[in-house]
């Protein structure tokens, strides 16, 4: 293997490798996401993560913090910061791996590791690897925004990649701060992941978390973003708030590319579509027939 052990043997343990050098950084973590944490079950989960700090020093640290944020009303933490406060589950292995199969990146079967298939474009023995390989590759790569296969070029699925974006999300964090775009990307990409899961709640959160942002920046929300709330709510049964976004979407749209784009085109039906859920098919009826006139009228 290309890798070092001490780095696949952090990787399998589910050591986060993307964790702050200092326990007082990952400790003002913890408390952001759960202010009720006492200073004694602060103390057992920095532990049980291999920081190394005293007892009466995190009861010292949470007093402190404490007294900090006193003169002014607690803030409610964001759902990314739960999520980047918790300790993730490893992906698990995938069903059905061939006999005498190996990860197709270290090429090694003597770790015990098990084998992960997290992208849809890899087929075969190829489509096998070990998450910690991957993982390594990311860090290596520091393309923080691309958590993609190398080989099918189509991102990561599911709890693979859930964690790598946790690593993206964290490092800019970190770098940058959470008030930019890079952050509000990594945002939009830990979406994706969740949606890849069929967490749509999660979905739902993270995208409003990043038009916030976004619309706290004054830089215009990417259609994207709003896209994607919309299709949570759809798939949450919310075609009220589902209808609103993509009202919103289509108005975008038009105005940026005017009435005559495909991609306006693509936005009625999914408006029609909509109407079709929500009980009006004479509505929806009218908007298919609008999206048809368009593609007619600008594709071959």
């Amino acid at each position: 293997r290309f890798f070092s052990n001490a780095i696949l043997t952090e990787a399998f343990e589910g050591i986060e490798m993307d964790r702050t050098d200092s326990w007082q950084d990952r400790a003002k973590e913890l408390l952001e996401a759960d202010p009720s944490l006492g200073y004694g079950k602060l103390h057992a989960m920095l532990q049980e993560e291999g920081f190394q700090a005293g007892k009466k020093k995190v009861q010292q640290f949470v007093q402190d913090m404490r007294q900090s944020t006193s003169g002014s009303p607690a803030e409610k933490p964001k759902l990314w910061q739960k999520i980047l406060a918790q300790k993730r589950a490893a992906p698990p292995p995938a069903a059905g791996v061939p006999e005498g199969v190996t990860c197709r990146i270290c090429l090694d079967d003597t770790t015990g590791e098990g084998l992960v298939s997290p992208c849809r474009g890899c087929r075969g023995s190829a489509a096998y690897v070990h998450y910690s390989c991957i993982l390594q590759y990311y860090i290596s790569k520091a393309d923080w925004n691309n958590p993609v296969c190398p080989t099918c070029q189509t991102m990561y699925e599911g709890q693979s990649a859930v964690n790598l974006c946790c690593v993206g999300l964290n490092t800019v964090r970190k770098k940058n701060g959470p008030m930019t775009q890079e952050f509000v990307q990594m945002l939009h990409l830990l979406s994706v992941s969740y949606d890849s899961m069929g967490d749509y709640e999660t979905l739902r959160g993270l995208t409003e978390e990043a038009i916030a942002i976004q619309e706290e920046l004054e830089s215009g929300v990417d259609v994207r973003l709003i896209g994607n709330a919309a299709s949570a709510a759809g798939k949450l049964g919310d075609t009220a708030t589902q209808k609103e976004l993509l009202e919103r979407v289509t108005s975008i749209k038009t105005e940026k590319l005017g009435d005559d784009h495909p991609s306006v085109a693509l936005s009625k039906m999914s408006m029609g579509i909509n109407l079709c859920r929500s009980g009006d098919p004479s509505s929806a009826k009218k908007l298919f027939e609008e999206a048809l006139e368009i593609q007619e009228r600008v594709l071959p």
